[in-house]
């Protein structure tokens, strides 16, 4: 946090705030946001970070995490720190310096490299080809309408899909690390 204090822009962003809960809802929305700028390896490791979270979080929180719920940011940050307190020192460090690295990169308005639809679907269509046929079927039912798939299938579908992409091939690895940011 420390860091983050020193960055003027960050600085500037908090003059905007209202109370802690107000600059905690701020600073996890720039991070969130600021994901999406970083490199391959950056958002490589932030998946599987990710996945390590969702591992150690219940179905509901996972299930928020995994629909890109945005509704109630608070809550959202709240369980996966709690889940990031599971994980070993490294990792939450790690996490820490994404987040940072996000933030700045967020405020700064730095470029992203956004991945075409079209991309994604095919890097999809190559992350279902190497799961076994009924991991494959009950993936694509899980996908069909997230809205209204139970809370432990949406958790299910997206560790699935995020392991999995950190075992495709670097081209289809790329789009999908960053399909995962962009929303």
């Amino acid at each position: 946090m420390e860091r983050l204090l020193a960055v003027p822009e960050f600085q500037q962003q908090l003059k905007s705030t209202r109370g802690k809960d107000e600059a905690f809802a701020a600073g996890f929305l720039l991070a969130r946001s600021g994901m999406r700028k970083l490199d391959d390896a950056s958002l490589e490791r932030r998946t599987a970070i990710v996945v390590g979270a969702l591992d150690r979080m219940t179905e509901t929180d996972c299930a928020r995490i995994v629909r890109g719920d945005t509704t109630n940011p608070h809550q959202v940050a709240e369980g996966f720190t709690k889940a990031l307190e599971r994980l070993d020192a490294a990792t939450i460090n790690d996490w820490l310096d994404l987040s940072f690295e996000a933030t700045v990169a967020q405020l700064r308005n730095a470029p992203d490299a956004p991945v075409t639809k079209q991309a994604v679907a095919e890097a999809m269509r190559r992350l279902q080809e190497a799961l076994p046929e009924p991991e494959a079927r009950r993936l694509a039912r899980a996908l069909g309408s997230s809205a209204e798939t139970p809370d432990p299938d949406v958790c299910w579908a997206g560790k699935t899909v995020f392991r999995t992409a950190l075992t495709l091939p670097p081209a289809e690895r790329s789009v999908l690390v960053r399909a995962f940011v962009q929303n």
